[in-house]
């Protein structure tokens, strides 16, 4: 009956310390998997870093040029108008007019100058404005008329009542600000856009939603 215990009692030991053998194993085969795992992913990685590096685009630019997506960049109001779509057909009669065109695209100009800037709805609300016979001839005087020889801030904006523009012919553009409902008039018929001011090195510019037409200051 001892024998048949101690017997009994060494088999428990042994399977108690092949279950332990087996368990340590398993571990480590899984610790092991898992480093083999981790290292493949590093080296995968790696790889495909390599690659992006050198799939990605070179600069075609000089390091040292001036970049323009920087805002310390000193731009002009060309640069500022340029980009938005909603002027684009102010920006097309712009182009067409060198005298003015080279004021607005200098950023080194020694007087800021502020330019009222008519949407696109502004010119197909007015397809009639131009003839095609006198069309480049108009073109100038109207830009002009758009022009200010000062820089106004809104709130210089908001207190004043005549503007004088470029033309040479005594042109001005009356200014009436609403005071209940914080607008700006230009001639009784243009709305201002004062709180979206498009603000360069060279001046400002404000959107107007109509044309302006030329006003002859009154004689005193």
């Amino acid at each position: 009956m001892v024998n048949q215990s101690s017997t009994l009692i060494l088999y428990l030991l042994v399977l108690i310390v092949a279950f332990v053998s087996l368990t340590v194993s398993s571990s480590v085969m899984q610790e092991k998997d898992k480093q083999q795992q981790q290292k493949a992913f590093s080296s995968l990685s790696s790889s495909s870093s390599s690659t992006k590096n050198k799939n990605e685009p070179q600069l075609l630019y000089e390091p040292n040029a001036p970049d323009y997506r920087c805002p310390e960049a000193q731009q002009s109001l060309f640069d500022k108008l340029a980009v938005d779509v909603s002027l684009s057909t102010f920006m097309s009669v712009l182009t067409q007019v060198e005298s003015v065109l080279k004021m607005v695209n200098n950023s080194q100009v020694e007087e800021p100058f502020t330019i009222f800037a008519p949407i696109n709805q502004a010119f197909a609300n007015e397809l009639t404005i131009f003839t095609h016979q006198d069309m480049e001839v108009q073109l100038e005087p109207f830009l002009k008329n758009h022009v200010v020889t000062k820089k106004l801030t809104v709130k210089q904006l908001e207190k004043t009542q005549e503007l004088k523009t470029l033309l040479e012919d005594e042109t001005t553009i009356q200014v009436k600000y609403h005071f209940l409902s914080q607008r700006v008039e230009l001639n009784d018929l243009a709305e201002v856009d004062t709180d979206h001011p498009i603000i360069a090195n060279n001046g400002i510019a404000y959107k107007i939603n109509k044309l302006l037409r030329p006003i002859k200051k009154e004689e005193e």
